[in-house]
């Protein structure tokens, strides 16, 4: 008899981690990176000196030889008194609603790796050999799954919403600008704009307007990170009337300017 866990083949085959951004960063003294959050997880893989890293009245002295696990959309910042040396790696496990997996998670995590072991990652990053990229992906998958593990934290499983949601998100990612309105979805569904933004929230938990301005500002991070489109490129792409009210809204999200974003990422 052969027996298949369809469940659970599907839920491996979504769990795909996408490298976003990634860098070998030796940072000097006074560095400083200010209070804001990105659409993607991080892993710090700290192997000398010590960068302080501060969320709400909260903060973490980094270690030599551990590694450090930010979550998708949680706002922090970190500065460095002396110097410190890493490996940095930016994910997303992205659900289909154009949330990261681990943006639920609500705290940084720290892991003991060990010394040996972050330098055995820092010599496969220098390499540009198929295996060591492989070895590396595999590394991030492992430590990810580790610090879950420690953490007792289990990703909320994919959600089936009614069909008027599941199109509604649908409508949303394929027609993403900041001029959506709940009208113009609500006539696409054949539905009244009242009934469409009970049912929205009452099923998905927060506001249609605020998913939709969520998604708009999750885009632009990701294209001021991945692209080299200019800052107004990006304004006129999500429907912004002007540079400026894109940046004073981008502002108003991430704590920071479009510019500063982009430059002071890591």
């Amino acid at each position: 008899m052969i027996e298949k866990s369809e469940a659970l083949i599907k839920t491996a085959d979504f769990l795909d981690i996408k490298l976003r951004d990634h860098g070998y960063a030796v940072l000097d003294k006074g560095w400083h990176y200010p209070r804001t959050a990105l659409p993607m997880s991080r892993l710090y893989f700290s192997k000398s000196g010590q960068g302080i890293i501060e969320y709400g009245d909260s903060r973490i002295e980094t270690k030599p030889g551990f590694v450090y696990l930010v979550p998708a959309n949680f706002r922090f910042g970190y500065t460095v008194e002396e110097s410190w040396e890493k490996l940095f790696v930016h994910f997303v496990i992205m659900r289909h609603d154009g949330y990261d997996m681990l943006s639920d998670m609500g705290k940084i995590c720290e892991y003991e790796l060990g010394a040996e072991r972050i330098d055995e990652l820092i010599s496969l990053y220098a390499t540009n050999d198929t295996r060591n990229a492989f070895a590396l992906k595999f590394a991030v998958y492992k430590t990810v799954n580790d610090i879950l593990e420690k953490e007792g934290f289990r990703p909320k499983r994919e959600v089936s919403y009614s069909a008027l949601v599941e199109n509604t998100i649908s409508y949303v990612r394929s027609h993403l600008s900041i001029k959506l309105s709940i009208s113009e979805i609500a006539a696409n569904n054949f539905i009244s704009e009242s009934l469409l933004s009970k049912r929205f929230r009452s099923e998905y938990g927060i506001t249609l307007g605020k998913y939709i301005d969520d998604l708009v500002f999750f885009s632009a991070q990701n294209l001021l990170i991945e692209s080299n489109l200019s800052i107004a490129a990006i304004s006129e792409k999500l429907g912004f009337c002007d540079q400026f009210y894109f940046s004073r809204r981008f502002r108003q999200f991430a704590g920071v300017s479009p510019r500063y974003y982009r430059k002071y990422r890591y």
